[in-house]
């Protein structure tokens, strides 16, 4: 669950990120020192809500550790979302962006999830029939496939669980999860379900070569890593 939390994040960052580059730009704003990176030296005056963060504040032993790492935070995130800040740049700047993106990608994720909510679930039901569906769609178009892995006394279920737990975020590279991840996000409750159970048997016989080649007891590792570097060897996605 947190890694769907992440990736909705990790969307709505970069879409911040290009919001406040292209304000920079309009704005004429340069890195004259070039060093973006030092957090401390470049916020040494920002401001919000009426408090000054200086090198005494973030210093500070009577500053709340929770409040500190939260300063902290603030800092190193508004240097990333803009490399170009200069140290008078006020903290308002950054913060309202930084809810924005807070607030989003806790209303996507909760939608996401609440369409998933089986998979979440004490025995977690949801997966367990995504896994039987999927048995379904191997047994009609790649019997040899499935006959492999219980061959070797792997389940669907047991080999597919995290692509099925965390709809395959772990496994496709980033821009195909964008892109999967958009169709979800388009798709119905009902639809969700059924492109996700497909989206992993088309991945399982995409492997073909590898499953049937790979040894039993590197299987399991390749269902839960299909595009790691040792089995790759060309493959793309």
């Amino acid at each position: 669950m947190d890694d769907i939390f992440y990736m909705f994040y990790l969307v709505f960052f970069t879409d911040a990120l290009r919001t406040i580059q292209s304000r920079d730009v309009a704005t004429g704003a340069t890195d004259e020192e070039g060093d973006w990176t030092c957090i401390v030296e470049k916020f040494m005056s920002l401001e919000s809500e009426g408090i000054l963060v200086t090198e005494e504040l973030l210093t500070s032993p009577e500053v709340e550790p929770n409040v500190l790492e939260s300063l902290f935070e603030l800092c190193f995130t508004g240097s990333t979302l803009s490399p170009t800040a200069r140290q008078e740049r006020p903290q308002q700047h950054v913060v309202p962006v930084l809810l924005q993106v807070e607030a989003d990608t806790y209303f996507c994720a909760a939608q996401l999830i609440s369409q998933l909510q089986d998979n979440y679930r004490p025995g977690q039901p949801g997966v367990r029939a995504a896994g039987a569906k999927i048995e379904y769609l191997l047994s009609r178009e790649a019997p040899d496939l499935l006959k492999r892995c219980e061959e070797n006394g792997l389940g669907v279920v047991d080999g597919c669980f995290q692509w099925l737990h965390c709809l395959l975020l772990r496994e496709l590279p980033l821009p195909l999860s964008l892109l999967l991840w958009d169709t979800y996000k388009a798709a119905s409750v009902e639809d969700v379900y059924n492109i996700h159970q497909c989206m992993c048997a088309a991945l399982i016989i995409e492997l073909r070569p590898h499953i049937v080649s790979c040894r039993p007891e590197l299987l399991v590792m390749l269902l839960k890593s299909p595009y790691a570097s040792y089995f790759r060897k060309g493959f793309r996605p």
